[in-house]
């Protein structure tokens, strides 16, 4: 039912005639909201929220929208927290498509509005809200990785409030759902919300959770992502639950240790358990979540080596520009950080264009420069953003970084695998024609090893057929260079990705992964039959037809 307790404080705003809040679009608090008095009918407004929600999306009339939104966040408001109005429930779902609807607004305002509204009702409604969380956390993690600050905030601020209002079992399958999002910073803030949930519930209660097996399965997939953010979200969740596993000892640790084994490689597996015997950083988490991720000494090390593994006459000589002082580097690359993360379009380009002239002009100083990593994470982005004058600005920028960089390139793979797969797919011919070179320039940049793993995600679980079938041609040449050293690489990847799309019956994926087959049944012989041997018979059968055809 509706509150029937009168409000703390007399509110001073107005209200319209039919209800609505009045004020134009000014931005209301919920405290505000709180102070309102509950409608007069709750059936009557319900019906009046959703009439101007679909009347203003018709006509355009985003200001009406806005006020729509507020009238509607005036009813979450007067909820009783526990026992809300039926009326209200029997239009949940009309009303919350709407809200996802409006969160995606190019209008600013708008979509922070309906990300309140969401904010909001995870508080009121509570566990009434689970059978839409596969649809509305989905939109909350991109708009929480959206450069725009207010609306990422807004947006943060609503998944705290979904983790701490419904069962945990929908919270992790949630969150967890998003860990495969095409955009990697979404994935990074995916892996921060999962991490702070669980650490929540209680790393305890997590060891004895039935959703234990599909948790260290996410992390494991999210520990090799290029964006230190999503790395250190990730260690974070891992070794909090191995510390809790080694308390409790006996079958518990047994179970746990024995799920980290199967998800994760060799090498991570040594990693978090070395982690695990160290304290963890206070307030590392925290810190995270709140866009400062803790630096990764690893990778600026690494970085760092490649560059000074390059004699400085040889760079200056490329170039035909001499290094500026470290100092003014830093200055420069700071005020390129903010070029990067405005909500103007034009800033983003002329900030890429600038960042392209950094690199060749002070390539020493920018390599050393604290700021390199933020800027390569910023730049990542701007490959997909929507708007193609900035994705070939970007693409041009990351072609002059390349050679500078080298293998100091190989946490960052994934993340520019993705990325420029998705520049293939684009609807622009120019940015679909720059991102094939640039993508060939990032091949002959890096260890071939570091990007088979990559590419193969990329031909499996694209969103874009065209796009896939270059990545499988791209998979195929990488594993003719890496079978005569590194053969198991190309079994693990390579092999399971050819064999997984054998069922695929799209002519632009079948194509190319007939080719692949081919190609690595040129290399395997008739080892890769004896991989398939677990496979259904029609599938060997068609493996067979597969690699016979000429």
């Amino acid at each position: 039912g509706w509150g029937s307790a009168a409000p703390a404080a007399v509110s001073t705003i107005p209200l319209t005639a039919d209800g609505l809040v009045g004020g134009g679009i000014s931005e209301l608090r919920t405290e505000d909201l709180r102070a309102l008095p509950p409608p007069p009918a709750a059936e009557a407004a319900v019906a009046r929220t959703l009439e101007l929600l679909k009347d203003g999306d018709r006509e355009g009339d985003w200001a009406a929208q806005y006020e729509a939104i507020n009238m509607f966040r005036r009813l979450v408001a007067a909820q009783d927290v526990g026992s809300p109005d039926p009326s209200l429930l029997s239009q949940l779902h009309a009303l919350n498509r709407l809200l996802i609807q409006f969160c995606d607004s190019l209008r600013s305002a708008l979509a922070k509005n309906a990300a309140s509204a969401f904010r909001e009702m995870f508080g009121s409604l509570g566990r009434h809200m689970e059978a839409d969380l596969d649809l509305i956390v989905p939109m909350l993690i991109k708009k929480s990785a959206e450069t725009s600050g207010f609306i990422a905030d807004e947006a943060n601020k609503a998944l705290a409030a979904m983790a701490a209002s419904v069962s945990e079992g929908r919270v992790i399958s949630a969150l967890s759902g998003c860990a495969t999002h095409r955009n990697p910073t979404a994935r990074a803030r995916a892996a921060l919300h999962l991490s702070r949930a669980l650490e929540g519930m209680g790393w305890g209660r997590v060891l004895h959770m039935r959703e234990l097996d599909r948790i260290v399965q996410v992390y494991a997939a999210l520990n090799s992502e290029g964006l230190s953010e999503t790395r250190s979200a990730t260690k974070h969740g891992l070794v909090s639950i191995l510390r809790e596993a080694r308390r409790a000892g006996g079958e518990t640790r047994e179970r746990l240790e024995r799920l980290l084994a199967r998800w994760l490689s060799g090498p991570a597996l040594r990693k978090i358990m070395d982690a695990a015997e160290t304290s963890p950083p206070a307030g590392a988490l925290g810190a995270a979540l709140d866009g400062i991720g803790p630096p990764d000494a690893a990778r600026r090390s690494q970085l760092r080596a490649s560059r000074a593994s390059r004699s400085s006459s040889d760079r200056r000589s490329s170039h035909g520009l001499s290094d500026a002082p470290a100092e003014a580097v830093d200055e420069r690359a700071g005020a390129l950080l903010a070029a990067l993360a405005s909500s103007n379009w034009a800033s983003r380009r002329d900030g890429l264009t600038a960042l392209a002239a950094l690199s060749r002009a002070s390539p020493e100083a920018l390599v050393r420069s604290p700021k390199l990593l933020p800027l390569l994470d910023g730049l990542t982005p701007q490959l997909t953003y929507a708007n193609p004058k900035v994705n070939l600005v970007a693409i041009g920028a990351l072609e002059e970084l390349l050679p500078l960089l080298g293998d100091a390139l190989v946490p960052t793979a994934p993340a520019l695998v993705q990325a420029l797969g998705s520049c293939l797919a684009s609807s622009n011919a120019q940015v679909r024609c720059a991102a094939s070179p640039c993508l060939d320039a990032l091949f002959a940049t890096v260890e071939p090893g570091a990007l088979l793993g990559p590419v193969a995600a990329a031909a499996l679980y694209g969103s874009n057929p065209r796009a896939r079938g270059a990545m499988l041609e791209r998979l195929g040449e990488l594993s003719v260079s890496l079978h005569p050293t590194r053969p198991g690489l190309v079994v693990k990847h390579a092999v399971g990705a050819g064999l997984k799309l054998l069922e695929e019956a799209r002519p632009e994926l079948r194509n190319a992964t007939i080719s692949l087959l081919r190609t690595l049944h040129s290399l395997r012989g008739i080892s890769l039959f004896d991989a398939a041997q677990r496979l259904p018979h029609e599938t060997q059968q068609r493996l067979h037809c597969a690699v016979q055809q000429h």
